[in-house]
């Protein structure tokens, strides 16, 4: 037995059983989702830091794109919110397009 107690994907149930093991699930109330929904794009986030190639990047963003949509969804967000908070941020902080790598910040 291997214990996860994580949010997976609505078929992963049906695959475990397919694969001859049986699941133990439960359906969470929102509140659980919602918090749920936050862990899983962590963990995802950090799978996307141990990829070494294209294919597996892209499956990576692939699965925090599906977070994504879900919590757009769950909170009634929409594609126009995000671009424009976007938009804000990269003209108040800048983009990444240059490269810069904070080191450190000294106090004057």
């Amino acid at each position: 037995m291997k214990l996860y107690n994580k949010l997976v994907r609505d078929n992963i149930p049906a695959i475990i059983e397919k694969d001859g093991k049986k699941a133990e699930i439960s359906t969470l109330d929102q509140d659980a989702f919602l918090k749920a929904l936050k862990d899983k794009l962590a963990e995802e986030a950090q799978e996307v830091t141990q990829t070494s190639t294209t294919e597996e990047l892209i499956m990576e963003l692939a699965d925090i794109q599906e977070i994504i949509d879900a919590l757009k969804d769950e909170y009634g967000i929409s594609s126009s919110d995000i671009n424009m908070a976007q938009a804000i941020k990269a003209i108040k902080n800048g983009k990444f397009k240059n490269r810069t790598f904070l080191i450190k910040v000294e106090d004057k």
